[in-house]
């Protein structure tokens, strides 16, 4: 009897640690140059775009991080014959963003509308995907990264870590930064993903 508990006991310890192992918070950065920047009202005259906003142009550097938890189950999943899928993660819990000089970064996520959301797409229609959306305050960020083609990149749509992202496989990567200032004032901000990075949060 004290031996089964003793065992017992030793296999609630290794799974312990092995979960710790993988809870832990991760930051993903990427960065860019901007590419478009988009007035939400094109039927009406240019509105004036708040300070430090207004003085962000193309050509500009921008860059996002945000930090989440390595071991988030997905709220959704959908799983085809051949085995390609998709998955969504609702587990980013911080984000910062900085569009030349200007930085947005939200008091509070909304998951009302989706908010700290990561998708993983595995050969699923035909194409291996990346994507994030973050809503808050005022805006919203997005991160696609699409690869098309016969093969994949992914062997699976687990929610992707450190070392997980090979960037300069995907064939389309964008990044947009949508800001509304009110009902006369929307700007959006986009951009290419050139680089990517990952750090464990201690």
């Amino acid at each position: 009897m004290r031996k089964s508990a003793m065992f017992l006991a030793i296999v609630a310890i290794v799974a312990c640690l092995a979960c710790d192992v993988r809870a832990e918070l991760i930051e993903f950065r990427f960065s860019g140059t901007v590419t478009r920047i988009q007035l939400g009202d094109v039927w009406g005259p240019p509105p004036e775009i708040p300070h430090p906003w207004d003085k962000v142009q193309v050509g500009d550097p921008w860059s996002l991080k945000y930090t989440f938890d390595s071991a988030a189950l997905p709220f959704l999943t959908h799983v085809e014959e051949d085995g390609g899928g998709c998955a969504w993660y609702e587990t980013i819990q911080a984000c910062h963003v900085k569009v030349g000089k200007a930085v947005w970064q939200p008091n509070a996520l909304f998951p009302e509308y989706g908010a700290g959301e990561i998708m993983a797409f595995d050969n699923y229609p035909e194409r291996d995907e990346y994507d994030v959306y973050i809503v808050g305050d005022n805006a919203a960020v997005t991160i696609e990264l699409f690869f098309w083609g016969p093969e994949t990149i992914w062997d699976s749509f687990e929610l992707p870590l450190c070392g997980d992202i090979p960037l300069s496989s995907f064939t389309y990567r964008c990044f947009g930064l949508y800001l509304y200032f009110g009902p006369e004032c929307q700007v959006g901000f986009y951009g290419s993903v050139d680089q990517h990075s990952c750090r464990m949060r201690r």
